[in-house]
C-alpha cells in the first residue's frame, strides 16, 4: 500500500442478520506491508437485546424422597420455547410468572430492595420441593446459579434486567491478541451498554489502536460479546450496525 492512513466504513442493514458479522466486499482486498494499527473511531448500533434466547435452560425443581432421604430432580430443566425480552423489572417478574406458572412457581418483587421472593402456588408442597436457577435466569433474578433454594427464600442480589452485563466487548479477526484481564484475546473496543434505549452511538477521537495481524485482508469478522465472553443475543428483525475503522502505518 502506498497510503499511510485510511478509514474504512462498515455497515449491515439487512433483516434477520446475525449480531456477529463478516464483512466481505470488493474493497476488502487490502494488502499491508510493515506494521499497521487499527482502531474503532465510531460505532452505531440499533439492537434490542434478548435476555433469554430460545433454548435457554431456566429452572429445575427437586423433591424430597423420604424413602431414600435425599433430594431428586422432579423433571428435566425447563428451557425457553422462543426468545424472551423485557423492558422493565416489573415486566421481567410478570413474564417469568407467566412462563413458569405450570410449575406452580411465582415470584414476588420487593420494591424497596428490588429483590425477588420465590413463592409456591400450593403451600402444602413448598417444604417438599426446592428450585435451582440456571446461569442466565439466576443473573436476571438475583439468585446464585445451580444453588437449590427453598420456597419463600429471597434472592441474594437485586433483580437485574441485564444479568450483570454493563458493557459490550467488540472483538475482531484482523488484530493481534492483547491482554484482557488474565487472558489474551483480539479485543478491539469496549463500549458501555445503553440500558435506556435500543440505540447506542459512540465516537472516539483517541481510539485504542491494536496491531493488524494480517498482511492481506479479504474479510473482517466482528464479534460482540458480554462480560462472560458469551454471544449477545438480539432481535435480528430491526438490527442495524455501522462502524468506522481507522488504519495507520507505523512510522519508521
Amino acid at each position: 500500500m502506498s497510503v499511510e492512513s485510511f478509514y474504512l466504513n462498515l455497515s449491515k442493514t439487512q433483516g434477520k442478520m446475525d449480531f456477529d458479522q463478516i464483512y466481505q466486499d470488493a474493497v476488502l482486498n487490502i494488502e499491508f506491508d510493515d506494521t499497521w494499527y487499527v482502531g474503532l473511531t465510531e460505532i452505531f448500533i440499533n439492537a434490542k437485546i434478548v435476555q433469554l434466547p430460545r433454548g435457554t435452560p431456566l429452572i429445575r425443581k427437586y423433591f424430597y424422597l423420604d424413602v431414600e432421604k435425599k433430594w431428586l430432580p422432579l423433571a428435566k430443566p425447563y428451557v425457553t420455547k422462543h426468545d424472551i425480552s423485557f423492558n422493565s423489572l416489573q415486566q421481567l417478574v410478570e413474564g417469568m410468572n407467566d412462563v413458569l406458572k405450570h410449575f406452580e412457581i411465582r415470584f414476588m418483587l420487593f420494591n424497596n430492595t428490588n429483590k425477588i421472593q420465590i413463592k409456591h402456588f400450593d403451600n402444602t408442597k413448598k417444604k417438599q420441593e426446592k428450585i435451582c436457577f440456571y446461569n442466565k435466569l439466576s443473573g436476571l433474578l438475583g439468585f446464585l446459579p445451580n444453588k437449590r433454594y427453598n420456597f419463600d427464600d429471597v434472592g441474594d442480589f437485586p433483580i437485574d434486567l441485564y444479568g450483570g452485563m454493563r458493557n459490550v466487548y467488540i472483538y475482531s479477526s484482523i488484530i493481534k491478541n492483547r491482554r484482557v484481564s488474565d487472558v489474551f484475546s483480539p479485543l478491539l473496543q469496549v463500549i458501555p451498554l445503553n440500558q435506556q434505549s435500543n440505540i447506542s452511538h459512540f465516537s472516539y477521537k483517541n481510539p485504542q489502536y491494536v496491531i493488524v495481524d494480517k498482511k492481506l485482508i479479504t474479510d473482517i469478522k466482528i464479534y460482540f460479546r458480554d462480560h462472560t465472553a458469551e454471544e449477545i443475543s438480539v432481535n435480528k428483525e430491526s438490527l442495524y450496525i455501522y462502524l468506522v475503522l481507522h488504519f495507520f502505518k507505523q512510522s519508521k
